[in-house]
């Protein structure tokens, strides 16, 4: 178990809110992550001349990271995690597909081109050997390494089984190939929710074996194995099509850690909530409203929605004047406020949180 870390002494602090969050458990406040300003200009290393090179240069990414986590305080529950990240479809490549880089995302090369190829799709076992998987893979080991007792190094960004279906074959195909072909898109789905928790197991044995719990590039805290489950294709189907065919994935995709919190990305997967709620597997929602859709008070009945239901919530504010809000609508248990705004100092911080304190405690006693 972490105790402390260089960069954050008060971790033991955090990590104990943390768990409180997720079991909804009531505390004398909410969990709070908030920015606030670098104290220095990180010393940044030299980039290597090109954006592929930058992308997968395991030495360079550490060093860049090492840097700017270095350079800030870290308050309250906001934690210093270096996120070994390669972009959102490293498990389609493990069925094939390359990457292409630009300078803040990758995108995937489909590699499946006719309802067809899913028979091949079957029968294809994941490469766990090829280059940006390796690559994840020795990144964590090297911030293992250099973070250790500084910094948490967090999972990488795995995407569960309908979005690999998508970044394989292209959103647009497989929204035809469930009409054309649902049986062969529901086995596939299935192929692909197992190849997800392999990729997940090889990834927490990692940290397990470093001594570290679970972060994420949602920078959460367990001390056992957690992950950010997700589905962004839901936005592209019915209610019917995602209780046959996307529910079973994520069951699957939620049934081996100890914490799940689901991100349920923007309005027009708004409709299938009551289906995660359902899941027992998921202990908190990460409700991502999107741009032009806040602000976040304008969602506080889907708060209180998700509260009701048992489960723990992440309040994504763009502003730290709206997590005072949202603290006096919402109290204390099973929230965590995520701040975007980045604040000026430390005392700033403390101040925004005893304001937040405040507004949470007449909330709770109401």
């Amino acid at each position: 178990m972490i105790n402390t870390l260089e960069l954050k002494p008060d971790f033991a602090e955090a990590a104990q809110r943390f768990e409180s969050w997720w079991l909804c458990q009531n505390t004398d406040r909410p969990i709070v992550s908030v920015p606030v300003r670098p104290v220095r200009d990180p010393a940044l290393p030299a980039a290597p001349p090109t954006l592929k090179a930058q992308w997968l240069d395991s030495e360079y990414s550490v060093a860049v990271t090492d840097a700017n986590l270095s350079s800030r305080p870290w308050v309250a529950e906001t934690l210093p995690v270096l996120h070994p990240n390669v972009g959102p479809d490293l498990t389609a490549t493990l069925f094939g597909c390359n990457l292409e880089f630009g300078e803040n995302t990758s995108w995937v090369q489909h590699s499946y081109h006719s309802p067809d190829d899913w028979a091949s799709f079957l029968t294809t076992t994941p490469d766990f050997e090829n280059l940006y998987w390796q690559t994840i893979e020795e990144r964590m080991a090297l911030s293992l390494e250099r973070g250790q007792g500084r910094f948490l190094t967090g999972l990488p960004d795995l995407h569960g089984a309908y979005d690999m279906l998508a970044a394989i074959r292209s959103p647009e195909g497989v929204c035809l190939d469930l009409y054309d072909a649902p049986d062969q898109v529901l086995r596939a789905g299935l192929h692909a929710a197992r190849a997800y928790d392999q990729a997940y197991r090889r990834t927490y044995r990692i940290l397990e074996q470093a001594g570290q719990g679970s972060s994420t590039w949602c920078p959460l805290w367990h001390e056992g194995p957690a992950y950010v489950s997700s589905c962004d294709f839901l936005a592209l189907v019915s209610s019917e099509i995602a209780e046959t065919h996307i529910l079973p994935t994520v069951r699957i995709e939620t049934s081996f850690t100890d914490r799940s919190i689901f991100h349920l990305d923007g309005p027009d997967a708004y409709r299938h909530l009551d289906l995660i709620l359902n899941l027992d597997t998921v202990q908190a929602v990460q409700w991502v409203y999107g741009s032009g859709s806040g602000p976040v008070t304008r969602w506080t009945e889907t708060y209180q929605r998700i509260l009701k239901a048992g489960r723990a919530a992440q309040v994504i504010c763009e502003q730290a004047d709206q997590a005072v809000e949202m603290a006096a609508h919402l109290g204390s248990a099973g929230i965590w406020l995520t701040i975007g705004e980045e604040v000026e100092s430390v005392d700033t911080a403390n101040d925004l949180i005893e304001e937040i304190t405040v507004a949470a405690n007449r909330s709770d006693r109401r």
